[in-house]
């Protein structure tokens, strides 16, 4: 038993490594049906790594998620129209960021999309 300055820290086997480390998040990440998964996180971004530096299954995961889209559409929106709710200011700055760099690579394009809107708006008042 822990004296009354020191806390119990559950600690943790890594199935892949055999490392034992502190059983938290820092380390392990969560899973839906246990607390948390075998790998260490490092044994898993090793192996994500490698998995996912195939072409042919990196791309094969990407077709899987456009399908799921497409397929799940109701949900896929309400999930993404949630994260722009909850992000609306982190999206506002890469935003602005990204369009930032994009006039300052296409000028003539930014000058074309200008015009466009001027013209249209033209005889408005």
């Amino acid at each position: 038993m822990p004296g009354p300055m020191q806390t119990r820290v559950d600690v943790k086997l890594c199935k892949k490594c055999g490392n034992t480390y502190p059983a938290t998040i820092d380390f392990f990440p969560r899973n839906r049906f246990k607390n948390f998964v075998s790998p260490c996180r490092i044994c898993r971004r090793e192996y994500n790594k490698k998995y996912y530096s195939d072409p042919d299954k990196r791309a094969k995961h990407i077709q899987d998620t456009i399908d799921w889209q497409r397929k799940n559409r109701e949900k896929y929106n309400a999930r993404l129209s949630k994260y722009r709710i909850k992000n609306k200011t982190k999206l506002a700055n890469y935003n602005r960021k990204y369009m930032g760099k994009w006039r300052k690579l296409h000028p003539n394009k930014v000058k074309e999309i200008n015009k466009r809107y001027y013209e249209k708006r033209k005889g408005r008042n």
